[in-house]
């Protein structure tokens, strides 16, 4: 279950005991979640700590219009902090996490044997802390922005964070709209504004980016 290559994704837990890594070694199990596949719903019951090894889990709320917004997102190398915080205080999943673009796989560590690990581990004390404090960051971002932003700025904000190294996001208007908690014909439209400045490319399901400090610059497009 823990090889090398998971080992090096999660290096933190190098600091298992023997014990700790046979606990998982033997009871955690490791799935893979393909694509537009729901893996949680609100209201589920948490069945224990994911650790994504591949492809991405996105957790997400919805309005009462039927709006999504993601609250973050967890890559390789990353843990879910609500099924953390739900495997503590043995509450249901608040909100959804699904697996949109790409293949998933995850290890799942049931809760008993995640709380018993916290007890005896320093390294998955040291672990939980650093899933809380950095989803905390990203949930707070995304607050701020939803409150402060325009939707254009937000929309430049998202495209910054998603593009790959290449500068090219691989999305639809649709499924970036679903992230931002709007309608595809409003990302749609901001879309082609950018492209009119010469900020960025549209091509059939993806994203190039042309100009990474002009999108950074963005205020609001009329």
């Amino acid at each position: 279950m823990l090889t090398n290559e998971i080992i090096t994704l999660f290096p933190i837990l190098e600091g298992l005991s023997k014990n700790g890594l046979n606990l998982i070694n033997d009871l955690a199990t490791e799935n893979r979640i393909d694509t537009k596949t729901e893996l949680i719903f609100k209201g589920d019951p948490v069945s224990g700590a994911y650790l994504v090894t591949a492809g991405s889990l996105r957790v997400y709320t919805i309005d009462l219009k039927g709006n999504e917004t993601t609250l973050y997102t967890v890559l390789p190398g990353e843990s879910c902090l609500l099924a953390l915080n739900c495997v503590f205080s043995e509450l249901r999943y608040p909100a959804w996490g699904s697996v949109d673009l790409v293949p998933t796989k995850l290890i799942t560590i049931p809760s008993v044997i995640f709380k018993q690990l916290y007890s005896e581990e320093p390294a998955i004390r040291n672990f939980t802390f650093s899933v809380l404090s950095a989803r905390i960051f990203d949930l707070m971002s995304t607050l701020e922005e939803s409150m402060s932003l325009s939707m254009n700025q937000r929309l430049a904000s998202f495209l910054i964070r998603t593009a790959n190294h290449e500068g090219v996001v691989k999305m639809s208007h649709q499924d970036i709209a679903s992230h931002l908690g709007t309608a595809r014909e409003v990302i749609s439209r901001l879309l082609k504004q950018f492209e009119k400045r010469g900020l960025l490319k549209l091509f059939r399901g993806s994203i190039r980016i042309i100009s990474m400090q002009s999108l950074r610059n963005v205020h609001e497009i009329t």
